[in-house]
């Protein structure tokens, strides 16, 4: 991780959680002389504190956002996870890998909110209800950050708009269409379900009225009768949701986004009689949107130990062949078998036994060499001792 990136994803999001409550503290301390007799100063407190917790958390957690999105929009810019996929790192796994990554980051950022509320004695947030709504929302705040990058193909496009997009969409805007809606309930519950930020926004005012039962203050507030762990429910279902839409979005094959077509069982006796083989079949095709075909009627098969180049001029379809062979692209029709497995695309074990030397520099500016022959010796399931 780049010094930048550090700020923006681990500095930023700890600087707001240490601001909250020393925020709440100074504005408590202003405002107590002017409270009145009969104000119970504790429901205040509880009010200034939740309120503070909700604005500069989801304030860090958005522009750390802008470099947890922009991370895979890198990758596939310089296309190093279609090298990592030709190397056998599947789908799930990577996804995953990201997740754990990003959690182990919330986990640190929650500790310092925890070490920083019971430093300066904040006593109305300082409950497993607000740490567990506050995790609860980085877990859904994560995956919703993934499905957000595919909407940009640049990393500096991502890296600028990402973080407008979750301070002022899903944050801002959000929290103003749901103040507007305050007075109904169900249209709350609606707005909860959709976005992270504002179902926290919900289990923080749960929390507000336990807090203010504990004072015996009752005034039909909403969600008085709502427990806040019914919030984190909501939220981990988010997270389940988003990541995997994360997943069906780079999984394409399973949206039926590439469809092929009608495959021909026709085949030469010596292809069927090679037991190891890399083999392109069925008359392979490629055919554009726009109608272009890069790729028409190829077909051929390699044995074991034969070295086996394509040539031809440029635009003759060499390059978008073995894209088809290492799964970036798909046929129109057609079938592409390594060693007896169709090459699909979210499938690794088919590049167990595969490598490439990609045309392009897909190497990582801050991993050393060592790292990335462990990286990708791990994703071939090599034993770490004989790399």
């Amino acid at each position: 991780m780049t010094a930048k990136r550090y700020t923006m994803c681990v500095f930023m999001p700890s600087f707001f959680a240490i601001v909250a409550p020393i925020v709440t503290k100074i504005t408590y301390n202003a405002i107590e002389p002017t409270l009145d007799d009969d104000v119970n100063k504790n429901l205040v407190f509880g009010e200034i504190a939740l309120i503070d917790a909700y604005v500069y958390i989801l304030i860090g957690a958005s522009m750390a956002s802008s470099q947890i999105g922009s991370a895979p929009v890198e990758e596939r810019e310089k296309k190093q996870k279609y090298a990592l996929n030709v190397m056998g790192c599947r789908t799930l796994p990577y996804w995953l890998g990201y997740y754990i990554y990003d959690i182990t980051v919330c986990i640190i950022l929650l500790i310092v909110f925890i070490i920083t509320v019971n430093i300066f004695g904040v006593e109305a947030i300082n409950n497993g209800n607000v740490y567990g709504l506050i995790f609860c929302c980085y877990l859904a705040y994560l995956p919703l950050s993934y499905i957000l990058s595919w909407l940009f193909t640049s990393f500096l496009s991502a890296v600028r708009s990402l973080v407008f997009i979750q301070l002022f969409g899903f944050f801002m805007i959000a929290s103003v269409i749901y103040i507007v809606s305050i007075k109904v309930e169900g249209v709350l519950w609606i707005l909860s379900f959709l976005c992270p930020s504002l179902a926290t926004f919900s289990g923080f005012m749960a929390v507000y009225n336990q807090i203010a039962k504990d004072n015996n203050v009752t005034d039909g507030d909403i969600f008085e009768n709502v427990y806040p762990f019914v919030f984190m429910i909501i939220m981990l279902f988010q997270a389940c949701l988003y990541f995997y839409i994360t997943y069906l979005i780079d999984n394409r094959e399973l949206l039926g986004a590439q469809s092929g077509g009608v495959l021909s069982l026709n085949q030469d006796d010596d292809v069927i009689q090679e037991e190891k083989r890399v083999e392109v079949q069925s008359c392979q095709d490629r055919t554009y949107a726009n109608g272009f075909q890069a790729v028409k009627g190829t077909s051929f098969g390699v044995e074991p130990g034969q070295i086996f180049g394509l040539l031809g001029p440029n635009g003759a379809g060499k390059s978008t062949t073995f894209n088809m062979i290492t799964s970036k692209l798909k046929p129109s029709t057609g079938t592409i078998l390594l060693e007896h497995q169709e090459v699909k695309k979210g499938l690794g074990d088919v590049y167990q036994n595969v490598g490439i030397c990609p045309q392009f520099d897909s190497l990582y500016d801050i991993v050393n060499v060592r790292r990335h022959l462990q990286i990708l010796g791990l994703s071939q399931k090599a034993q770490e001792e004989k790399m």
